[in-house]
């Protein structure tokens, strides 16, 4: 039980550590569409497609190659199975996903906040002390995303609104990976030091 369960925490830091260059990329994306936002939603749905197409069949191979009795720890296979689904819609229907952008976004960061909830609430015993933190940080996030679908604030500048909700929840991301990392490092050195007590004794 023991070596599974720190399979598993290996696996999950894995995720978190790879989940810092999506958060990363729709920061830039965010900058970027502030300062030049004329046709700029059209040129990133393409950009996006392509890199969706690229990373969704990487995403599928590495599944392959993975192990089977480790394959049940992530969630490669439907990760690029929609990625290269968009790819594709994005080739064909460009017009209709730019103007659709704030759904597909906030949905996207509905998604993933959703899991990092999920997996926080998992986690619960291996961080005592910042779980709260990170728990609230999650339904923050969550509302950001929801509030990003719907733009209940018609009076603010589309692409400053995109803009501004893109920076504030990948920024409360990163703040949250940083946080969980630290933590389950935390509880590893704590449980790795316990055990050498135990055998000491």
């Amino acid at each position: 039980m023991v070596v599974e369960n720190q399979a598993i925490l290996k696996n999950k830091k894995k995720e978190v550590v790879s989940s810092f260059i999506v958060a990363i990329l729709l920061i830039i994306f965010a900058v970027v569409l502030f300062r030049n936002p004329e046709n700029f939603l059209s040129v990133a749905v393409s950009i996006f497609g392509y890199i969706a197409v690229a990373i969704g069949t990487l995403q599928i191979v590495f599944y392959f190659r993975t192990r089977e009795d480790q394959r049940i720890f992530y969630k490669r296979l439907m990760t690029g199975i929609l990625l290269i689904s968009f790819g594709i819609v994005s080739f064909f229907e460009n017009a209709l996903l730019t103007d659709m952008i704030t759904i597909l976004l906030g949905g996207y960061l509905l998604f993933l906040n959703s899991n990092r909830l999920e997996l926080i609430v998992n986690l619960k015993k291996y961080m005592e002390k910042t779980w709260i933190v990170l728990l609230s940080l999650s339904v923050l996030n969550i509302i950001g995303s929801i509030l990003l679908m719907i733009m209940p604030f018609p009076n603010i500048p589309y692409n400053t609104y995109i803009s501004a909700s893109l920076l504030i929840v990948n920024l409360i991301y990163i703040i949250q990976n940083i946080i969980l990392l630290i933590s389950l490092k935390t509880d590893t050195k704590k449980r790795k030091e316990k055990k050498e007590i135990v055998e000491v004794e």
